[in-house]
Order: C-alpha cells, then sequence, then structure tokens
C-alpha cells in the first residue's frame, strides 16, 4: 500500500502548488480547510501525514491536529505557518503533538525533506504496532485495513474472550 499524505490549507493555490512540486515523490491528497480534512481522514484514512496550515477559518491548525491525533494516532502531523511566533509553536506541539514546525514560505526541497521525514517516522510507529490506543481507535485501525469480524464489525473479540497482560491490541 502506498503510503498516503494530507495536505491541508484554506488556499487552493497552496494545495495546487504542493500537488505540482511533490506528486512525483509522494502520493499526496489535499483538502480545502479543517473540516472537509477531518472527512478525509475518516473516509479515506489512514494517511502517513496530515500537514496543515495554521491558520485557517473554521479549524485553525492546531485543532485539526489535536482531532487528527484522536481518531488516528499513528498519523505524523506537520504544521506549517507563516506566523511563526513562539507561543503558536509551543502550542502546537503541546497540544497536537506536532512532529515538524515549518515556516512559510517553505521550499518545495525542504518541505520533501520534511514529509520524507516524516514518512520514516510513520513506518517506526507502524512497525512496533502503534502506541496504545482506545477500542475505536483499534476498530477504526482494523477498518481502514479492511477488516470485519464475525458479527460484521472491527472487533475481533467476543464479549466472552480474555485479554492477558502484555496482549497486544
Amino acid at each position: 500500500m502506498t503510503e498516503k499524505i494530507l495536505c491541508v490549507d484554506d488556499d487552493a493555490n497552496i494545495l495546487s502548488a504542493y500537488e505540482r512540486n511533490l506528486r512525483r515523490r509522494f502520493s499526496i491528497q489535499t483538502a480545502l480547510g479543517g473540516e472537509e480534512a477531518l472527512k478525509i481522514v475518516r473516509n479515506d484514512g489512514p494517511f502517513a501525514i496530515v500537514a496543515a496550515d495554521m491558520r485557517m477559518p473554521g479549524l485553525n491548525g492546531i485543532e485539526l491536529l489535536t482531532k487528527i491525533r484522536e481518531i488516528a494516532p499513528d498519523t505524523v502531523r506537520i504544521m506549517l505557518t507563516g506566523n511563526a511566533e513562539q507561543q503558536t509553536a509551543v502550542e502546537a506541539i503541546n497540544k497536537g503533538h506536532i512532529f515538524r514546525f515549518l515556516n512559510k514560505p517553505c521550499s518545495p526541497e525542504f518541505l520533501g525533506a520534511a514529509l520524507e521525514s516524516g514518512l520514516q517516522q510513520y513506518r517506526l510507529i507502524t512497525a512496533e504496532g502503534g502506541g496504545a490506543r482506545t477500542d475505536e481507535q483499534t476498530s477504526w485501525r482494523l477498518r481502514s485495513k479492511g477488516y470485519r469480524g464475525r458479527n460484521g464489525d472491527a472487533d475481533s473479540r467476543s464479549s466472552s474472550a480474555k485479554i492477558r497482560p502484555g496482549d497486544r491490541r
């Protein structure tokens, strides 16, 4: 499976530039704003990386990446901003658990290098089975891989199944 990257911005011209400059190296999808990004992540995930602009109407970048962390914890999150104030960076890192914080304008070469690093991080996370997940996150991950349990859902455990300490989810 090709590792997908979702770029999110409220400027269609910037999204077009990302596609033009990065499509030969990466599997790029774009979303015009935070609400559209959430729909895409839920319907078309999993994504290895979500790279989002900080300042967008509606959901800003911090709010978006925080929500993405809740529904897709393995996804690597990158923040791009034209406003490089220190408080914005601190908030993004602490609330959204951002992998990289990049200033705009960002050259295609620099962004490409950050995306390569993000893909390496994603491979490490997924090779280790990811971190601790809630049942909802585990079910989402199984559904995204096409798994359906006995009841047609993504939960493979029956109600009588015992989970022993050390069992991986």
